[in-house]
Order: structure tokens, then sequence, then C-alpha cells
């Protein structure tokens, strides 16, 4: 996992979160956490609990993903309208 972000104008705001939106239905048809699926286990559960943490207590839009399963996996997750404060922006 990484706590990577994109600055994206305005203009093309819509565009380019539709498109994210699509890749995502493409890569997960069946969802993220699908049993099939194995690549988005956390390391441990002191991770996930800080990870879900910083989650929770932002004030961002989730626009994909969010979903947790047990306490090693988390769907890929978009968090839209993040500002400069955030919880998601302290790592």
């Amino acid at each position: 996992m990484s706590p990577d972000y994109v600055l994206v104008p305005r203009s093309v705001a819509s565009q380019f979160k539709d498109a994210l939106k699509k890749e995502y239905q493409e890569r997960f048809p069946s969802g993220a956490l699908h049993p099939d699926i194995k690549w988005s286990n956390i390391i441990n559960p002191a991770h996930f609990r800080r990870l879900k943490n910083l989650l929770d207590r932002s004030k961002g839009t989730i626009l994909i993903g969010g979903e947790v399963d047990g306490e090693k996996r988390m769907a890929p997750t978009i968090v839209t309208d993040v500002k400069l404060d955030d919880a998601l922006m302290e790592e």
C-alpha cells in the first residue's frame, strides 16, 4: 500500500473520477475483497488499525473502496476532496 495522491485540475476532476471508477470496476468486477483476491492484505493488525484510523478520521469523501474484512484486509481506497490538514496527509 502506498499513501499516494494526485492533484487534478477542477476542470477535468469529474472525468478523472469517472475514469478511476471504471478502471476499479474492471480490475475488481467481483469486489476488491472477494475471497479470490489475495493482495489487499495489510501486513499485521497494528498497521491495519493505523490505516483504518487514518481513513476514519479523514474529512475527505470516499470515492471508491473503504471496505474492510477482518483485521488484515482493506480494499484499495480512493478519497477525494482531501485538505492539506486532513488525517490522510499526516503520513
